[in-house]
């Protein structure tokens, strides 16, 4: 389900006739709506382990200056993108970059790369700040709910519920998007 459900938020297109992306726009639609600053600045056409160095490395070159040393500045980018980031380290015999669990920082700077599912098959990349990033439900008027006693155990009570989903992008001028579409 959480699969599902980053997909959707990042690539969501009530438009779409894909069944588990036509509920809602993703993050995606609305940053390709707005004004988003050019990442691809080197006009790439396919991202590899030889070249991911030098796209990322190109979003951050673009990235205003007045979000430079945000705290929460991540680049979320296609898992395999990731990979072929760490593998692009690995031959490079890079083992000095700062590492978290599931995060490997952009080297030199304070930008953590996130591996994200959602962006997977998109050929885009996203750097912004998290905050920037809003997924929210409608309010307690519009939501049905209705309780019932679970027949097996006697003991608990189980809520089922319909809501609705969506996402927004706080400001897009605040946004570096890479597509390789756009090229």
């Amino acid at each position: 389900m959480t699969q599902i459900l980053d997909t959707a938020d990042w690539q969501g297109d009530d438009d779409s006739v894909v069944e588990n992306l036509n509920k809602y726009d993703g993050w995606l639609k609305w940053i390709t709506a707005g004004t988003a600053v050019e990442g691809n600045t080197g006009g790439l056409t396919f991202i590899n382990e030889t070249n991911i160095i030098a796209a990322l490395q190109g979003m951050w070159k673009v990235v205003p200056s007045n979000l430079r040393r945000k705290a929460d500045l991540k680049i979320c980018l296609p898992e395999e993108w990731y990979d072929y980031y760490c593998l692009a380290l690995w031959t490079l015999n890079r083992y000095d970059v700062k590492a978290t669990e599931n995060e490997v920082y952009l080297a030199g700077t304070s930008v953590k790369l996130r591996p994200t599912y959602g962006l997977n098959g998109s050929n885009r990349m996203i750097l912004t700040y998290m905050a920037n990033l809003g997924v929210a439900i409608d309010g307690d008027g519009d939501t049905e709910l209705s309780a019932r006693l679970d027949p097996t155990s006697l003991k608990r009570l189980l809520i089922d519920g319909a809501i609705k989903r969506g996402t927004q992008v706080g400001f897009v001028e605040d946004v570096v998007d890479f597509n390789l579409a756009a090229t």
